[in-house]
């Protein structure tokens, strides 16, 4: 869980990561080197993620309000379930 209410939000992690239920009012970076799981709702600015070869897995909202989200997951798999608002720009790679 991350909690962080003025400016942005920037992790690093050298192994895999779960985000439960986070609130970043700025923007939120995530570099891993392994899976990322979404299992609580996050809502951010924008987001940008990045697993080296990890795969993203998505299964609780994630509302992105300044409208961008990245997800790079080299040869890892992305499955994203509910990305709000259904407006936003969403690239996978």
């Amino acid at each position: 869980t991350l909690q962080v209410s003025a400016g942005n939000a920037t992790i690093v992690d050298a192994n895999a990561m779960n985000l439960g239920t986070s609130t970043v009012t700025g923007n939120l970076t995530l570099t891993l080197a392994g899976n990322l799981g979404i299992s609580g709702a996050t809502s951010a600015g924008n987001l940008a993620t990045s697993t080296g070869n990890g795969s993203v897995l998505q299964s609780a909202s994630l509302n992105v309000s300044a409208g961008f989200a990245n997800f790079s997951a080299g040869t890892g798999s992305i499955t994203l379930t509910n990305v709000q608002p259904s407006s936003s720009h969403t690239a996978a790679s």
